[in-house]
């Protein structure tokens, strides 16, 4: 399990080494709405994560935050395997005085 403190990190550090790869994502738009691209991810920013589609040629661009609440999910096209998936300790620690 990776804290909360450091989700953000290692969300940038494994989108850093998928980079340049062809790649699926599937967006969760909202209201039962789900879009599917393909893409490769070209840019990898402090806050943010970029994507040049390859069915379109409009870019996509991703937070960090869509893949720490599951709005996204990125899977590889050889074998479907899911990647940028984590699991977070959200336990806070209460202090009693």
């Amino acid at each position: 399990m990776i804290l909360k403190e450091h989700a953000f990190a290692k969300i940038k550090a494994d989108a850093e080494n998928y980079k340049g790869q062809e790649l699926h994502f599937k967006y969760n738009v909202g209201r039962n709405k789900v879009e599917n691209l393909t893409g490769v991810i070209e840019g990898v920013y402090s806050d943010k994560f970029r994507i040049r589609r390859t069915d379109i040629a409009a870019p996509a661009t991703f937070s960090y935050a869509d893949i720490l609440t599951n709005s996204l999910e990125v899977t590889s096209l050889d074998g479907g395997e899911q990647l940028l998936s984590y699991e977070f300790d959200t336990s806070k620690k209460i202090v009693q005085l």
